[in-house]
């Protein structure tokens, strides 16, 4: 069994295992509760068309090659309110795998994304300075992007 840290993206490795979202996300669960989590809120991890328009429950899908996204809300130790995303490329690891130009793309993209908007996050910086200076989202993912560009979460009761 891989360390807790791993666990997804191994189980995504493993192309004889051939894991289907709802196996993802049970791995997922069962870590959260090793950890004393109290429970994981929702079941958005999907693959594939799935993950796009995003907020698809997890399913029997298989997902070998495959962008993999998991978006949850868990509940954690002491009533902490945790929401994480996390995306993975099945196969990823193994020596013949390939990303797809597509897949390349979009992670050249979401990281130029995180490093643009880590560096607003500065000491004293204004939720203004960093709401209007983020990183303009590109118009062909307009479609489908989220309704806020960030979100707090807290104690949950």
């Amino acid at each position: 069994m891989s360390s807790r840290g791993h666990r997804l993206r191994d189980a995504l490795a493993e192309p004889e295992v051939n894991i289907t979202e709802n196996e993802v996300w049970s791995i997922l669960h069962s870590t959260v509760i090793a950890c004393d989590g109290e429970y994981v809120e929702t079941r958005l991890l999907n693959s594939g068309p799935k993950t796009n328009p995003w907020m698809q429950e997890s399913g029997s899908r298989r997902n070998i090659g495959e962008t993999v996204q998991l978006d949850t809300d868990v509940v954690g130790p002491f009533g902490y309110y945790v929401d994480f995303s996390r995306t993975f490329t099945a196969g990823y690891g193994l020596p013949s795998f390939q990303a797809t130009k597509k897949q390349k793309k979009h992670y050249n993209l979401a990281l130029e994304m995180v490093k643009h908007n880590m560096a607003l996050l500065k000491p004293g910086a204004s939720f203004d300075n960093v709401t209007f200076n983020a990183w303009p989202i590109p118009e062909e993912f307009q479609g489908h992007k989220y309704h806020v560009q960030t979100h707090g979460t807290g104690m949950t009761g």
